[in-house]
């Protein structure tokens, strides 16, 4: 990106901005500063650039850019070779600096070198909160490969509360999830994949009353999976797909996933279920299961079968 956009003031539209190294001549992230007017979508790529938490803040994302809806933040292989903790410190510092404006309503953050979140993404202080976000629907994290614990200090009842969808991709160093994101009220889609060292989800999933997708692909670790539904609770789930997770030994309840309309399970050798459960599933229309299975003739009869 050459020097000078920072000049177009009048500028709406910039879809995508790559951070490039100043001394060399080409555009730092201060040239974001004056572009206040900028709606719609931005990605800012090369934030490995980025040298320190004043740096990012002179993007102004925070207080100036209040017509952005969707925001994508992403790092990449920087050129130095520096020492791996001080990447991690300073891109911490460095997203700390990125905080979006409230009226954000997608935010994806892609190939972050930090090993934890900033305070923004942690802590419900009304000064500087992630819950504040209140009109984020989708967030999205990729690629995020040092990241092992995601803390949220949020308290009993604060959460995200339009977030409909959360991806986690590519996050191999992540061992939990927040307990907290079971707040997460309106969240309709959880996607999880490839977060290779996740142990385990939080138990207290049942309390998630609106979501219909769960993707689970390819975590290696995983070993156990909470209930998804009580009795007597109404589930709202549509679509359950679970892929690649060769150490999972849970014993999978269905029967109360009454809404379930699409069941994925392949390459989950030690998962375990009954067979029997099936039958209570009446909204089901599709099927994808180890072929060694013997279904139902009821089920056979209602429900399109893969294996």
């Amino acid at each position: 990106m050459p020097n000078g956009i920072g000049s177009m003031t009048g500028l709406q539209t910039l879809s995508y901005f790559m951070v490039g190294e100043e001394k060399i001549g080409f555009a730092g992230i201060r040239e974001l500063q004056g572009l206040n007017l900028l709606k719609g979508e931005l990605e800012i790529r090369g934030l490995d650039h980025v040298k320190s938490v004043g740096g990012a803040r002179g993007a102004c994302l925070m207080t100036s850019k209040t017509k952005l809806s969707k925001l994508t933040l992403s790092w990449g292989c920087s050129s130095d070779v520096e020492d791996e903790d001080v990447v991690r410190s300073r891109s911490k510092e460095v997203l700390e600096g990125l905080q979006p404006h409230p009226n954000i309503k997608k935010l994806k953050i892609a190939e972050y070198p930090g090993a934890e979140f900033p305070t923004w993404m942690q802590m419900g202080d009304p000064l500087s909160s992630f819950p504040r976000l209140s009109h984020l629907t989708l967030l999205f994290l990729l690629f995020l490969h040092n990241l092992e614990e995601w803390l949220l200090d949020w308290k009993e009842n604060e959460s995200l509360p339009a977030l409909q969808s959360l991806k986690l991709y590519s996050c191999h160093q992540l061992k939990s999830l927040p307990v907290q994101l079971c707040n997460l009220i309106s969240l309709k889609s959880l996607q999880i994949v490839s977060c290779y060292n996740l142990l385990s989800l939080p138990h207290e999933l049942t309390r998630l009353t609106s979501l219909e997708r769960l993707i689970i692909k390819d975590c290696r670790g995983l070993r156990s999976l909470p209930c998804l539904a009580m009795q007597g609770q109404k589930s709202s789930l549509r679509l359950l797909y679970i892929d690649g997770c060769e150490e999972l030994t849970s014993q999978l309840e269905l029967q109360h996933l009454t809404a379930l309309e699409a069941l994925h399970l392949s390459h989950c050798s030690e998962l375990k279920f009954s067979i029997q459960d099936l039958q209570y599933l009446t909204a089901l229309k599709f099927l994808k299961v180890d072929p060694s299975i013997d279904l139902p003739e009821s089920v056979k009869a209602r429900v399109l079968v893969r294996f």
